[in-house]
């Protein structure tokens, strides 16, 4: 009886034991994490092997990460030298699980904390984790490395375009179109479009309100689209094969409940009414900013933002001199050259 006790206690440790995934130079593994209520998809997709996972924390808010592995531009420079980990945030994508009721900047760090987790627990403790974070993803980068002794876990922090204070960047977003706007009219460029713009800036002076941030932001995708010849041509989805879910195997009825769960909890306004500018002094990890010279949505002014609060010792701001708020997509070689360069140093 204690010989089959003893067998059965062996049995029981082995079989909790952690057992780290394989790691492999073209890994693509597709799971779910648990944060909280919300049950996130993430992929893993690249060389894994390396013992670099770099996480991309998307844009938005809103919008789908998990179909970011298919954007070639996204991955090509990455996926041969380290792990691209992609994930929807709550409230994004194809997550599942989300409580309309209620969101704070905690719900967000926390999943960003849980994937990170999951990700070591998963590929090994020895494993280093760069994150990205692009846009609104800027906003939940600076919320996460600022929070408790999340940042311990990374090795540095890719910026990109990041909007970490939404105060500030719809001010910004509003000289950037006066400034820009001035010149092309003087060039008898589109003259009537930027003098609209001009004029409805000049009326609505930034409230905190999110009505106006996205009034304004409406502005800025417009200011784009008319430098749209000084930029390149950026990339192409194909939302059709989204919504079909040709790209992935998650319910098409999360992805239409979250933008509408994403509207009716106006994360914009979340957003405004915590900016991160005044808790990146907390942030010691080493920083690479990268913002587009033509970005009229999170204009450069961000960068410049972060360069004079963070409290990094290695901090750099690259401007992009042919992108806007894409650069990763719309000059893919170079900004992934500086992601690189970034990554072999602190990895």
């Amino acid at each position: 009886m204690k010989k089959l006790i003893a067998i059965l206690l062996i049995a029981l440790f082995f079989s909790c034991e952690k057992g780290r995934i394989d790691l492999s130079e073209n890994t693509d593994d597709i799971f779910f994490v648990k944060s909280g209520v919300n049950t996130l998809p993430v992929r893993v997709k690249g060389n894994s092997k390396s013992n670099v996972f770099v996480i991309y924390i998307h844009g938005g808010p809103g919008d789908p990460g998990i179909w970011e592995h298919n954007t070639e531009q996204s991955i090509a420079e990455i996926q041969p030298h380290y792990a691209a980990v992609f994930f929807d945030q709550p409230y994004a994508g194809f997550s599942q699980g989300n409580n309309i009721a209620s969101a704070t900047p905690e719900t967000f760090t926390e999943a960003v904390n849980d994937v990170v987790m999951t990700i070591k627990y998963r590929y090994g403790d020895d494993i280093s984790i760069f994150i990205i974070g692009h846009s609104w993803g800027g906003f939940v980068s600076a919320a996460y490395l600022s929070t408790k002794d999340y940042q311990d876990q990374i090795k540095g922090w890719i910026n990109i375009s990041g909007a970490h204070n939404y105060i500030l960047g719809d001010t910004l977003v509003g000289e950037k179109i006066i400034e820009v706007g001035t010149r092309q009219m003087a060039q008898n460029k589109n003259a009537s479009d930027w003098q609209a713009m001009i004029d409805w800036i000049n009326a609505n002076p930034p409230d905190g309100t999110s009505k106006r941030s996205n009034n304004i932001n409406s502005c800025g995708f417009d200011g784009m689209t008319l430098m749209s010849d000084s930029t390149n041509a950026g990339f192409e989805m194909n939302i059709g094969k989204v919504i079909l879910g040709q790209y992935q195997p998650w319910a098409t009825t999360a992805f239409v409940t979250n933008l509408i769960s994403t509207n009716v909890l106006n994360l914009n306004q979340l957003a405004l009414d915590n900016e991160m500018s005044s808790s990146l002094y907390k942030i010691k990890t080493p920083v690479l900013n990268i913002y587009g010279q033509y970005d009229f949505i999170v204009p450069s002014g961000l960068g410049e933002d972060v360069m004079n609060n963070v409290g990094s010792s290695w901090k750099k701001l690259v401007i992009m001199e042919e992108s806007d708020h894409n650069p990763q997509l719309s000059e893919p070689l170079k900004t992934h050259q500086e992601i690189r360069a970034f990554i072999e140093m602190f990895k």
